[in-house]
């Protein structure tokens, strides 16, 4: 919250005090004014947009346990298939691609709260599988799953009149190192390759609301 907002409000309550105390009657919009200023959640339902662009779903609920701190479970989810290229050479052949996450952690307000605007951070801890099928005339599949650390940080925006957050922020998710095994069509292991360095940037934008 702003620092001009927040002197507003506590101005309006000062005059409404005031006004009680030498008309001795209550004021309605100071009971409106005050309930807005204290109002707080218990918990938050969230939807990433970013995984939308690519035709995937995101979303994340997490419970209040104080003002500043919350736990949180999010998941993703992607499923799409690719056409790929009708030219005979077969360079860019066509397949399933399927790809699933979650992920539990926690918000931590470092400034205001998880009801008002401020910085947050965001450790978690989650798995991940990536999966490509019907890769070809072959229809060979292949997948990696693993374990997955991350850790972002962020602002969250507050709209207090309808309760509607918008947080967005950054950072960085490290992934366990972890086997990709490739299959032909009928189920049995051909290939398998270890995949390393699967980290990397972790983004974090999310549009929600707040109960």
């Amino acid at each position: 919250m702003k620092l001009n907002t927040v002197l507003y409000f506590t101005l309006v309550m000062a005059s409404q005090l005031a006004l009680s105390e030498t008309r001795n009657e209550n004021s309605s919009g100071s009971n409106s004014a005050t309930q807005t200023l204290t109002k707080s959640h218990k918990v938050g339902i969230n939807a990433s947009p970013i995984w939308l662009l690519v035709g995937g779903l995101g979303a994340k609920i997490e419970y209040f346990t104080s003002e500043t701190i919350s736990v949180g479970l999010d998941a993703v989810v992607l499923q799409k298939n690719v056409k790929g290229d009708s030219s005979s050479d077969g360079s860019s052949p066509a397949y399933k691609q399927s790809y699933k996450e979650i992920n539990l952690g926690t918000n931590i307000m470092l400034t205001g709260s998880l009801s008002t605007n401020g910085i947050y951070i965001n450790p978690s801890i989650g798995y991940i599988t990536a999966e490509i099928s019907d890769f070809g005339i072959f229809k060979l599949q292949g997948g990696v799953s693993a374990p997955q650390a991350r850790l972002t940080a962020g602002y969250q925006w507050i709209n207090r009149q309808n309760d509607i957050r918008l947080a967005l922020g950054g950072g960085l998710r490290v992934i366990q190192d972890s086997d990709i095994v490739i299959k032909n069509d009928l189920g049995k292991e051909i290939a398998r390759e270890k995949a390393s360095n699967l980290g990397g940037v972790a983004l974090d934008l999310q549009i929600g609301y707040l109960f």
